[in-house]
């Protein structure tokens, strides 16, 4: 699975993705800190990626006949290793409503 990481988490969750088999980019490394939500979720669709983001404003955004998702992270402002800690117990739920078809997962 390709993984995009908004800016609103930090680049080293990518180790988390990429220790699970996943391709995992951050918004910086792909030149899109600070672009318009419209332009993450292009980048998100173009890839069949699936956005990691605390954004809310993200949940319209998947459909039925999108290639992208969003796993949208309801923890609040929160340091890197509490929101690996998160990840660590809920990512794996996350995981299985993605591979079931869900598009938008609120985690």
């Amino acid at each position: 699975m390709n993984v995009l990481i908004d800016e609103n988490l930090s680049p080293r969750l990518k180790r988390f993705f990429k220790e699970r088999g996943h391709e995992a980019m951050h918004v910086s490394d792909v030149g899109l800190v600070g672009a318009k939500d419209s332009e993450v979720w292009a980048f998100t669709i173009s890839n069949v990626a699936v956005l990691i983001t605390q954004d809310a404003d993200f949940d319209s955004r998947p459909s039925a006949n999108s290639a992208g998702s969003v796993v949208r992270l309801t923890l609040g402002n929160a340091a890197t290793p509490e929101v690996l800690a998160w990840l660590q117990r809920h990512w794996p739920d996350a995981e299985r409503q993605l591979a079931a078809g869900a598009r938008l997962v609120v985690a």
